[in-house]
């Protein structure tokens, strides 16, 4: 984790600002006037922070030892992220055992990027 859940990788903020330049690919799969967001191995919590910012639901995951590192970021970016409407926090899951039944019917659109960087993680993440 030292080495990837830590990082800010180009991947999210290339995602960050492409979602900012053009929000209604952020909103065009919701049901309502805010989007529900899961956003998968969200480390630092980038992408997830810039989708609360534009006004959406956001459920940041990734391991359990990445949570006071999104936790702290999405609590420096609170009162910007109330202020577009949106919401954020973070939720461990662990994709080895993933508990993915607790947000059944409870997200609109799906969020990762660059969540996979060794091929023995392909097949979880496809699960």
């Amino acid at each position: 984790l030292e080495e990837t859940g830590v990082s800010v990788w180009d991947a999210a903020l290339i995602f960050a600002k492409a979602l900012g330049r053009q929000p209604a690919l952020l909103f065009s799969g919701s049901r309502g006037a805010r989007p529900r967001v899961l956003e998968l191995g969200s480390g630092t919590g980038v992408l997830g922070i810039a989708a609360a910012l534009l006004g959406a639901e956001v459920v940041l995951t990734d391991l359990p030892a990445l949570a006071g590192l999104a936790e702290q970021n999405v609590a420096l970016n609170a009162e910007s992220i109330d202020a577009a409407g949106g919401s954020a926090r973070f939720v461990a899951l662990d994709w080895q055992a993933p508990d993915l039944e607790r947000f059944d019917g409870q997200v609109d659109v799906l969020l990762a990027a660059d969540p996979v960087w060794r091929a023995e993680q392909a097949p979880l993440f496809a699960a």
